[in-house]
């Protein structure tokens, strides 16, 4: 009994053997897995810590780019605002300068066109009393039976035309005027 009890002690005590270093053996390669794992996360990490910082980095300057952009931005903003109000004075002056250039040069033409006017009246009314002259020398003429009455009625038909004349010019270049 005691090589058959043996025995089978053996056998039981190598089976439980057998399956301790199974478990072991199994808990090894499970360890061994975890362990891969556990090496290629911190990989992953040390690479994604890596990104993270450059990304970091980039945003750093980032933003001091922005800070710069938005300094030279509202010093043109205020360089700009100060031209146009400068701008802005300068045409309001030269505005007011040519309206009174305007003015003075439509002052100066209305004066000479009320001169213009004066003299050719004054030249029509000259005109008239020639007129009336002529007429009187031909009625003069021709009741004396004088051979200068053509000439007269000529020159009075000639200032009849010259009288006309006038009164067209005058009357055109008041019509491109107003």
């Amino acid at each position: 009994i005691n090589a058959e009890y043996m025995g089978a002690e053996f056998q039981r005590i190598c089976q439980e053997r057998f399956d301790v270093m199974s478990k072991n053996a199994h808990e090894r390669r499970k360890f061994d897995e975890d362990n891969d794992r556990y090496q290629s996360f911190l990989q992953l990490a040390a690479h994604r810590r890596e990104q993270l910082e450059q990304a970091l980095t980039t945003v750093d300057s980032q933003v001091a780019v922005a800070e710069s952009l938005e300094e030279i931005i509202s010093d043109t903003w205020e360089a700009l605002q100060t031209r146009s109000t400068l701008n802005q004075r300068l045409l309001s002056d030269g505005f007011l300068e040519s309206q009174q250039q305007i003015y003075s040069f439509y002052r100066r033409l209305y004066k000479s066109l009320g001169q213009l006017a004066h003299k050719k009246e004054k030249q029509l009314e000259e005109i008239e009393r020639h007129i009336r002259s002529e007429h009187i020398q031909l009625e003069v003429c021709s009741e004396t039976f004088d051979p200068i009455a053509k000439k007269h009625a000529t020159t009075k038909r000639d200032l009849y035309k010259y009288r006309n004349a006038m009164e067209g010019r005058g009357t055109r270049v008041c019509a491109r005027v107003f």
